[in-house]
């Protein structure tokens, strides 16, 4: 099961009688043991944190252009939840789904540009229950074909959501799920249980909201690697040098962890 898989690498995560590797500087001389971690998503909160920080920073780095970016929050029914929870693969549809909504929006008000953003699918809530909702993170605009940028008004929420809510149901009745009769009825609720949130929006390249980690990553709130190395142990001979990857001394390490390179199971010693 995975389940019991990811419980039995969880107990072991960070005990050193299951490994660990020893890291070295040196420079100055310091060296500290540091445990195997169980690289356990979501499960772990410490392993999970740390791969959110990494991917977020890569994403920044070469994903991200330097312009202004929106957070769209996307979310279905509960009455339409178990569909996806049954077939998986669906989410993919989803994600599709939302992209083309995006894109016809920014396209509709300047038809020469092209938008550019990235879809994740989170499938649980905050009681860890299924609650499969997408979050997208959007140029708040769309590039011309020479490369310009054009900022340009958020898209209304009750336009993504009215969206949203029509392609779903017709994505679900086309796929035997869901019956037209049901569609029509969930059609004509003033309410329909569809809902998407626009309010998060960053300037530049930085992320629209605090809990942005979630989607790329709280590594820009954070000073630079060698920055913050610098800051926290002025005296160490390897900190003006430090750079993300590289071997770190015992004065910086506990900071430098979500940044620096990680010894895996199996491979001994690390040094500097």
């Amino acid at each position: 099961m995975v389940e019991e898989r990811a419980i039995e690498r969880f107990i072991e995560c960070g005990d050193p009688h299951h490994g660990f590797g020893r890291i070295y500087c040196d420079a100055c001389g310091h060296d500290y043991l540091l445990e195997f971690s169980c690289k356990t998503r979501y499960f772990c909160p410490s392993c999970h944190q740390k791969r959110v920080l990494l991917y977020g920073e890569w994403v920044e780095e070469t994903v991200l252009a330097a312009v202004a970016h929106r957070q769209y929050v996307l979310t279905l029914p509960r009455l339409v939840r178990h569909f996806f929870a049954r077939r998986r693969e669906w989410l993919g549809d989803l994600c599709r789904i939302a992209e083309r909504l995006l894109s016809r929006a920014y396209t509709e008000v300047l038809p020469a540009g092209r938008p550019a953003l990235i879809v994740f699918v989170q499938t649980f809530g905050d009681l860890v229950n299924f609650n499969p909702h997408l979050h997208v993170l959007a140029a708040d605009g769309a590039f011309l074909p020479g490369g310009r940028f054009v900022a340009l008004p958020r898209v209304p929420a009750s336009l993504l959501a009215e969206g949203l809510r029509r392609a779903a149901l017709d994505f679900l009745v086309k796929n035997e799920a869901l019956s037209k009769d049901l569609r029509a009825r969930m059609l004509a609720w003033r309410h329909g249980g569809f809902s998407a949130h626009n309010e998060d929006r960053g300037s530049g390249s930085y992320p629209a909201h605090p809990r942005s980690p979630r989607i790329v990553g709280a590594a820009r709130h954070r000073a630079k690697p060698a920055d913050r190395c610098r800051e926290l142990a002025p005296a160490c001979q390897l900190a003006p040098d430090l750079s993300p990857g590289s071997g770190h001394c015992l004065t910086c390490s506990k900071k430098r962890r979500h940044f620096a390179g990680q010894p895996r199971r199996g491979e001994g010693f690390a040094s500097a």
